[in-house]
């Protein structure tokens, strides 16, 4: 090896050598490939920058002017006094916020249609006779190129409306002039009549959304016509409540619970002592009768039977009395009507079942029947009557524990009906209360609404067009230098790593700097490209033959 060469020499030289052979000695090699594909992606950014249709941008001005009502502060509206206002009156911004709701373009691409927002014309249609001879030309390319992508709308479908409000809400900005309370309406379309149409659609579209939102008179209608509807609902809830109570007898579940519960405890601690009462009236029979039987007659004497009032009828007149008395008093006061009515029943159940009884109970009763003693033991005499007292008592005390029972068995069933109001009974109140509350809360807008009215007759906010939307007569785009250069781009760079990965995938040796690379030895001489030398050998043989 030649020892002018050193191995760092040759590490240096070929990282830059391969960088050479690689890039620009590829480059050279495949020039002819380079330049077709740059060619070809030329070709093919300019047939899509022709495909893309033109476009035309109509302009309108419109200019806001508040009124009166935009200075009041939801505190004037609420009719409270405030000194120090601090709402600030919506601005220009505001107002630009509102305009960009999706649902307007939606509104006026459903008027005009989808058709006239996604069709695309043919651009040769709107040649005339003083149209240029190369745009005439370009313009036929482009309609031939727009044909092949033409798609069927269909004025109806779900997704043509939706492309058509998205397509129109894209082509359209809102933007503000410096130090003035104006607006543009920019708008773009495939046409200069539609960009105009588009562009006047947009305008009173706009004007009809500020006039919904800040003029309280389009709104003073819709909003008596909710309090109406709100004081029917509230009206009908409350009907249907009446009616359920009505129907339920539970005119105020807590109320009527509470006096229920109240009762029973009351009937319990009655039944309690009144049952005590009769155990003790029962230990005194027994014993009253232990001691009779201990006493025996001194003498044999006949004694007449003793008749007196029987106190059993004296009794049940006695409760006879007092439920008449009861039903006498019985009048509406702490008691609703349906509680009057079903307690007055429930006496005169009462009444027709004691008069039974008294009907057959004799008035008159043998107190101490007839009898043979010999001698009239007064012990045994007075022993005996507080016997038949006893007994007697006895007995009012297990006829009231009788009607106590039946009492507490009717405010057990009350009771019961009671809890199975308790669910629809609060779903009637809840549904009242709430139709209550709207009712109110629509009669408070409304009052709000009729203050607005009341500001907006001193002066109405107002967004007002003074540029009518314009027909443009130019086009405003597409730039179809972006699809050229990106055409460009796109071919270059396929060319150059075409240029590349043939260097990389060739094996030859073809160059004086790989042979020095890879034998080591300095070329001394090279021999020119010629096509005679190239061809030399195919005439030697044409010689020989």
């Amino acid at each position: 090896m030649d020892p002018m060469f050193s191995d760092p020499v040759e590490e240096e030289e070929g990282s830059s050598l391969d960088l050479k052979v690689l890039v620009l000695y590829g480059l050279f090699r495949s020039k002819t490939w380079v330049l077709f594909l740059t060619g070809l992606g030329l070709v093919g950014g300019l047939v899509v920058g022709a495909s893309m249709p033109n476009e035309y941008q109509s302009e309108a001005r419109l200019r806001y002017v508040p009124g009166e009502r935009d200075k009041l502060t939801d505190d004037d509206l609420a009719g409270i006094e405030n000194v120090d206002r601090r709402g600030a009156a919506p601005g220009i911004t505001d107002e630009i916020m509102l305009l960009e709701n999706p649902l307007i373009y939606q509104r006026v691409a459903a008027e005009v249609g989808p058709a006239k927002i996604l069709d695309i014309p043919d651009p040769a249609e709107m040649d005339t006779d003083s149209t240029a001879l190369p745009a005439r030309v370009m313009h036929a390319l482009q309609s031939y190129l727009l044909k092949l992508r033409k798609k069927t709308i269909v004025e109806d479908s779900p997704k043509a409306k939706t492309a058509a409000w998205q397509k129109l809400r894209a082509s359209t900005q809102l933007l503000t002039v410096r130090n003035a309370a104006t607006i543009r309406v920019l708008v773009r379309s495939y046409s200069p009549e539609r960009a105009q149409e588009l562009c006047g659609a947009l305008v009173q579209a706009f004007q009809e959304r500020h006039r919904e939102v800040f003029s309280a008179e389009a709104r003073l209608e819709d909003q008596r016509k909710k309090v109406a509807e709100a004081r029917e609902a509230y009206q009908k809830a409350e009907s249907e409540w009446n009616d359920y109570r009505s129907t339920c007898g539970v005119f105020d579940y807590e109320a009527e619970r509470e006096r229920n519960e109240a009762a029973l405890q009351s009937i319990d601690e009655k039944l309690e002592l009144h049952k005590t009462e009769m155990l003790k009236l029962k230990a005194s029979i027994h014993r009253y009768q232990e001691h009779i039987a201990t006493l025996e007659p001194l003498i044999d004497v006949y004694v007449e039977p003793v008749i007196g009032p029987n106190p059993e009828y004296q009794r049940l007149s006695e409760q006879r009395a007092d439920l008449l008395a009861e039903k006498t008093l019985l009048v509406e006061g702490s008691l609703s009507t349906r509680q009057v009515e079903l307690r007055r029943e429930e006496i005169e159940k009462q009444l027709e079942k004691l008069q039974k009884v008294l009907d057959e109970t004799p008035p008159v009763n043998t107190i101490i029947p007839a009898r043979t003693e010999r001698r009239t033991n007064e012990e045994y005499t007075q022993t005996q009557a507080q016997l038949l007292a006893l007994q007697a008592e006895l007995d009012g005390v297990i006829a009231e524990i009788d009607r106590l029972e039946e009492s507490r068995k009717a405010k057990g069933e009350e009771r019961e009906r009671i809890a199975e109001c308790k669910d629809s009974h609060f779903m009637h109140r809840t549904e009242t209360e709430n139709a209550k509350k709207d009712l109110e809360y629509q009669q408070e807008q409304l009052a709000k609404l009729e203050k607005l009215a009341i500001a907006e007759m001193k002066g109405a906010s107002a967004l007002k067009p003074y540029w009518e939307p314009t027909l443009p007569l130019t086009k405003s785009g597409p730039s179809r230098l972006g699809p050229l250069l990106a055409g460009i781009a796109l071919g270059l760079a396929l060319g150059m790593l075409l240029a590349i990965l043939r260097q990389l995938l060739d094996s030859h040796l073809r160059y004086p700097e790989t042979l020095e690379r890879a034998f080591g030895l300095r070329v001394i001489g090279v021999v020119p490209e010629s096509r005679r030398l190239r061809n030399l050998p195919k005439e030697q043989d044409q010689d020989a033959a």
